[in-house]
């Protein structure tokens, strides 16, 4: 006899945090960033100064659609040095940066780290 077995993945909610230090601000982003966490995004992004270094850490974003891409975007466009995407996500995310050809206007690397470093 054999059992069946499921696995639950139990995603985090949506969160999204500012950290500074003396040259970038890092903005965190866990959960998924839709319709409905979008303005939250945009609001944090839009709380850092324009002439800061922004990284966006999606290290545990598990989902973003085309509103959350929309804000990383417009976020690009305020701040002269860009945003900086740390873990440049795989599947769907990726997916959706790569459809919509906005990867030129997001820097992505694929660690927290390595976006620090080439925001300063």
């Amino acid at each position: 006899m054999q059992e069946d077995t499921q696995i639950s993945v139990l995603l985090e909610p949506f969160r999204v945090r500012r950290i500074y230090d003396e040259e970038v601000a890092l903005v965190v982003v866990t959960g998924e960033v839709d319709h409905l966490t979008a303005p939250a995004l945009r609001e944090e992004l839009g709380r850092v100064r324009a002439d800061r270094a922004v990284v966006v850490d999606l290290c545990s974003t598990a989902f973003m659609d085309s509103s959350g891409l929309a804000v990383l975007v417009a976020a690009a466009r305020e701040h002269p040095g860009g945003v900086h995407i740390a873990c440049a996500p795989e599947g769907a995310i990726r997916r959706l940066i790569d459809v919509s050809r906005v990867a030129t206007a997001l820097r992505l690397y694929g660690t927290r780290e390595d976006a620090i470093a080439n925001a300063r």
